[in-house]
């Protein structure tokens, strides 16, 4: 199969000059979706104004050094591929881009609450980390301790 179809970006510069506006399509879209990472979820500014993204999607804060350089890339690559290459594709394919943003983003949201939701019905080891706590037996537990101390209190007295 890899042979037949072969990769997109190996095989795009490789085409006829009529797959330009899928190839310009496919740019933009990639950058919206990027654009949409970096303005849907939590973020700060880096010191040359950036944005850099706190958590997305569950990753958490420690996997955020290695996901911010990846959307980046991507995003460059878009880009990039959507000034020099695509020669053929009409130039107003990239105004999809605006109006794309805030559609990825719900999307990207609805994603991560239905992943969430089939995390916590039937946790794995591959979604674990987007499973909720417990927070009925969390609050048990808690209890628990709280009536085993008073109780240990008591018989002190």
């Amino acid at each position: 199969m890899g042979r037949r179809y072969g990769n997109g970006l190996a095989r795009g510069g490789t085409r006829p000059s009529q797959d330009d506006p899928a190839f310009a399509v496919l740019n933009s879209v990639s950058l919206a979706a990027v654009i949409a990472h970096l303005t849907g979820w939590p973020r700060r500014r880096t010191r040359l104004g950036l944005p850099w993204l706190t958590d997305c999607e569950g990753l958490g804060p420690r996997l955020m050094p290695y996901y911010n350089p990846i959307l980046y890339v991507a995003g460059t690559a878009a880009a990039a591929a959507l000034l020099l290459e695509n020669d053929s594709a009409p130039r107003r394919l990239p105004l999809l881009i605006p109006p794309l943003v805030p559609l990825l983003v719900a999307a990207q949201r609805a994603e991560h609450r239905r992943l969430r939701a089939s995390a916590t019905a039937r946790p794995g080891w591959w979604n674990r980390r987007l499973a909720e706590p417990d927070i009925s037996s969390t609050t048990q537990m808690i209890n628990a301790v709280r009536r085993s101390f008073l109780a240990d209190e008591a018989l002190a007295l």
